[in-house]
C-alpha cells in the first residue's frame, strides 16, 4: 500500500513538473516568436472610416506591445465593405498566412464569415451589431453595440420626440434588415406606426423614396444606413421640405463622409452615437492631434482584452482563448471597464444626441 502511494505521488509530482515546463516554454516562445493576429477590415468603400478607426485602435495598442518587447505580427487585409471580398481576405489569413486570430466588423461580413471560423476552429472577433452573431458559436467573440440594444434606443428617442408615424429607411443587407425588423417591434408596441423602406447603399438619389415617406404624413424619420447615404438621406429629406425630426442610427457617426455630405442640415437632428471617454478622448489628442473617431476605443479595448488572455493563458490557441475570455465575466483595461457574457458578447451601449 505505501509503495502504491509513493509511486502515485512520485508520478504526480512529475506531471506537475512536466506540466510546468511545457507552459513556461509556451510562454517563453511566444514572448521571443512575433504572435500573429489578423484583420479584414473596410478599408476602401463607403464604410472605410469605420475599418480605419478600429485599424488605428488595434495598431494603437499593438505599437505600445512592441515596445514592452511583446512581439505581435498584425496581417490586415481590405474587406473593401463587402462580404464576397472579405471572404477572400478572411481565407488568405487562415489558410496561408496560417493566423488563429481574425478581427473584423460589419454585420454582413460577420455574419458570412461566421460559419467559416467555426468550420477552421480560428477565433473571430467581429466588432458587429447582428443579434445572431455569437448564438451558438465557439469561435467568435464580439465587442459592440447590437441591433435589439440599438433599436430600444432609437424607438426610446422616437416615442419621446411623441412621434404617431414613423419612416424608416434601411440598408438591405443583414445588418438593416434585423435593426429596422426590431425597431419597427419596439415602435409598434407603443402604438407607433412603422413604414419600413430598404435602400440601395450604393445609390445617390433617395428623393423617390423620400416623397412616397413624406406623403404618407409620417412625423419622424429613422435611417438605419452607414456610407454616405446617411448624410446625403437627411439632405434630401430636407431639401424635399419635411420639417419633422430625423433620427439616425449609428451608421453616420461611424461614417465621416457622410457628416460632410449632410452639411448645414444635420443641426437639429438627432444622432445615435458612444459616449465619449474623457481619458481616452485626452489621449488620443496627444497622440494624434485630432478629435477621437468613433470605435477607435473599442478596437484599442480588443487589442489589449485579447493580449492579456494569450498572456494567461500562454497560448493562442483560439479555443483556449475564447474559454479564458468568456470565464472572466468582466474585464478592466486602460480606458474601459467591460462586461463580458457566457456567449462572449461586450456589449457597448449607445445614446442619442442631437447636432448642435
Amino acid at each position: 500500500m505505501k509503495q502504491t502511494t509513493w509511486l502515485a505521488l512520485t508520478l504526480l509530482v512529475i506531471f506537475a513538473v512536466l506540466f510546468g515546463l511545457a507552459r513556461r516554454n509556451t510562454v517563453k516562445d511566444l514572448s521571443t516568436q512575433p504572435i500573429k493576429i489578423g484583420a479584414v477590415l473596410p478599408l476602401t468603400g463607403p464604410v472605410a472610416g469605420l475599418g480605419e478607426a478600429l485599424k488605428l485602435g488595434y495598431t494603437w495598442k499593438i505599437e505600445e506591445l512592441n515596445k514592452e518587447g511583446k512581439i505581435t505580427s498584425f496581417y490586415l487585409e481590405d474587406s473593401k465593405s463587402n462580404a464576397k471580398d472579405a471572404v477572400t481576405a478572411f481565407l488568405k489569413l487562415a489558410d496561408v498566412e496560417k493566423v488563429p486570430i481574425i478581427f473584423t466588423t460589419m454585420s454582413a461580413v460577420s455574419m458570412t464569415l461566421r460559419p467559416i471560423a467555426e468550420q477552421r476552429s480560428v477565433l473571430l472577433w467581429a466588432d458587429a451589431a447582428h443579434p445572431l452573431l455569437t448564438r451558438d458559436t465557439r469561435f467568435v467573440l464580439r465587442h459592440s453595440n447590437t441591433s435589439n440594444k440599438d433599436a430600444e434606443v432609437l424607438a426610446n428617442k422616437v416615442i419621446e420626440l411623441a412621434g404617431k408615424k414613423t419612416g424608416v429607411l434601411y440598408q438591405n443587407d443583414d445588418w438593416g434588415v434585423a435593426a429596422s425588423e426590431l425597431l419597427s417591434g419596439n415602435l409598434s408596441a407603443v402604438g407607433n406606426k412603422a413604414v419600413l423602406e430598404p435602400i440601395d447603399n450604393k445609390s445617390a438619389d433617395f428623393r423617390i423614396l423620400l416623397t412616397k415617406l413624406i406623403s404618407q404624413k409620417i412625423d419622424s424619420l429613422v435611417t438605419i444606413v452607414a456610407g454616405p447615404p446617411s448624410g446625403i438621406i437627411i439632405k434630401q429629406a430636407r431639401e424635399l421640405g419635411f420639417k419633422g425630426n430625423i433620427v439616425s442610427s449609428v451608421g453616420i457617426i461611424l461614417t465621416p463622409d457622410a457628416q460632410n455630405l449632410a452639411g448645414s442640415y444635420l443641426k437639429g437632428t438627432y444622432y445615435q452615437t458612444y459616449d465619449e471617454n474623457p481619458l481616452f478622448a485626452s489621449d488620443y489628442r496627444a497622440r494624434f492631434n485630432a478629435p477621437p473617431a468613433a470605435f477607435t476605443h473599442v478596437g484599442y479595448t480588443d487589442m489589449e482584452l485579447l493580449m492579456d488572455a494569450i498572456e494567461q493563458t500562454g497560448t493562442v490557441d483560439p479555443t483556449q482563448i475564447v474559454r479564458y475570455i468568456k470565464g472572466l465575466k468582466s474585464f478592466k483595461g486602460k480606458y474601459e471597464t467591460v462586461e463580458i457574457t457566457p456567449e462572449g458578447d461586450i456589449i457597448v451601449p449607445t445614446i442619442v444626441k442631437q447636432w448642435q
